[in-house]
């Protein structure tokens, strides 16, 4: 079981999870797709107790999230005297450690290790929530598509830029999110 770099679609290529699933979120050329599964597998040791599997592939569910988004991280994990250590960091491009996640389980069910995967999938809830569009005034169609990190925008912008280059293009970050709520507050808007 491990990841795999596939063709998907007119020269782009996908990533096939150990469970014949597409990795959401990446479509690319086939380098990246198989540098990206390289990386995955990298990080993917199954060990022979059962019980570390499950809480691997839990995990691993989460590294796939991070890369989604763009992130670079690092995951460890063995196993000793019974007990599953885990240590996820999250790096910036310049190797600065941002984040740093750690858990020491016995199961699956273990309070540390529960508590470990809720505070990872609030960061990535929180990193999902942040995030950059490239915007150009002279667009034909509003920015769909959302960056989660300064430094893709940025490349974006600067391709874009390099194609069209009579147009400005701008990055532009999300500071906040509101519910989709219509409030019935006699403003007009």
């Amino acid at each position: 079981m491990n990841y795999k770099a596939i063709h998907k679609a007119s020269g782009r290529y996908g990533v096939l999870t150990p469970n014949n699933e597409w990795l959401g979120g990446f479509l690319g050329p086939q380098k990246e797709a198989e540098d990206l599964a390289n990386k995955l597998n990298c990080s993917l040791n199954y060990d022979p107790l059962t019980n570390f599997t499950d809480l691997k592939i839990e995990t691993l569910k989460l590294a796939e999230q991070l890369l989604e988004l763009g992130l670079i991280y690092k995951l460890e994990s063995h196993v000793a005297n019974g007990f599953s250590f885990f240590d996820l960091r999250i790096f910036t491009d310049q190797g600065e450690i941002v984040e740093k996640f750690t858990a020491t389980t016995s199961t699956v069910n273990d309070d540390h290790y529960t508590e470990f995967l809720n505070r990872v999938r609030k960061y990535i809830n929180d990193k999902k929530n942040n995030f950059y569009l490239v915007w150009s005034p002279s667009g034909d169609s509003p920015p769909k598509h959302k960056h989660y990190t300064f430094e893709s925008a940025q490349k974006e912008a600067k391709r874009l830029a390099s194609i069209v280059p009579q147009a400005n293009f701008y990055v532009l970050e999300n500071k906040s999110v509101y519910p989709d709520v219509i409030d019935n507050d006699g403003i007009p808007f």
